[in-house]
């Protein structure tokens, strides 16, 4: 057994579960995440330690969120400006995320290109997004929806691999991949995406208990064309009430996964204290209370 290997997993797993920090304010009103999500098919069998890079082979993104309507005016002008899609918003969020994914042929080892399996290549970008929390017109039922530019590049300059090559070396020596002079050119990239959650649950004191999250997705773009449909069954005691734009799930990147893997987060949500700054580059929580009030059939946390 490769003990760096079982070391890696067990140190992404004890992050995770010892790094989670509640953030509730007592109006529950949201503060800043940060997030770490690390993606490798190095987990997917972590107690042979046995891998397969393959396809989409590894992912790292970093995202932080902003607290609850902290928007500079532009964003509250493009957010205002954006339909509504049945919802009724309640507050508002603006974040950012830089990350890499690194794709890979079935057979790393070859040094000609395999013309019948998925060329090497990576994307390496950054982005930004809006984030609106509500709920539905009519059931009142809660939502979360996302809107998010991301750009970048593709080719050698998304460092992909210089990073798998080096991260070989180092842990997998017998398994240095030998084909990426022939990866995909250097190209710049854009993705639209958009995404919604609703939770569903009889009421308040079942959603403690269990809840049941359906999503939808698209990214649309040069670099990639996907969509998304599914649910997530949640059972349990005291379930997370928050619908957050969690990285624990993003469409584009578990659909295209072939073999089971652990997807971690790092998760760090801060806890508010007194009154949203205010200003002309801010638009203050105050302005959005009554509205909030308003807006939920049982509370959403983050």
């Amino acid at each position: 057994m490769n003990w760096r290997i079982v070391f890696i997993l067990i140190f992404w797993v004890t992050a995770s579960a010892a790094l989670s920090i509640n953030g509730w304010a007592a109006d529950e009103s949201q503060g800043p995440i940060f997030a770490i999500t690390e993606e490798n098919d190095l987990f997917s069998n972590p107690l042979t330690a046995d891998h397969t890079d393959r396809h989409y082979t590894q992912g790292l993104k970093l995202t932080y969120r902003d607290g609850d309507d902290e928007l500079p005016q532009w964003v509250v002008k493009a957010s205002s400006a954006l339909p509504p899609l049945w919802m009724n918003t309640c507050s508002q969020n603006i974040g950012y995320v830089f990350g890499q994914n690194i794709y890979t042929p079935q057979d790393i080892l070859m040094t000609a290109p395999i013309k019948t399996d998925r060329p090497y290549g990576g994307w390496l970008y950054g982005g930004m997004f809006l984030q609106r929390r509500g709920d539905t017109s009519e059931a009142k039922i809660p939502v979360l929806e996302s809107f998010e530019v991301d750009v970048g590049l593709t080719g050698p300059a998304s460092l992909a691999g210089v990073t798998q090559v080096n991260f070989h070396h180092w842990f997998l020596a017998s398994d240095v991949p030998r084909g990426w002079h022939n990866q995909l050119d250097n190209e710049p990239g854009l993705l639209l995406k958009y995404e919604r959650l609703w939770r569903l649950s009889p009421n308040e004191q079942t959603a403690r208990y269990v809840d049941l999250i359906p999503h939808l997705g698209a990214e649309v773009g040069n670099v990639m064309i996907f969509g998304d449909l599914g649910a997530t069954l949640r059972v349990g005691v005291n379930l997370p009430e928050g619908l957050w734009r969690a990285d624990h799930r993003r469409a584009s990147d578990v659909g295209r996964r072939n073999h089971t893997q652990f997807i971690t987060v790092l998760l760090l949500r801060f806890r508010r204290r007194g009154r949203a700054r205010g200003g002309s580059e801010s638009v203050s929580r105050r302005q959005h209370a009554p509205q909030r009030a308003e807006c939920r059939a049982y509370p959403m946390g983050g």
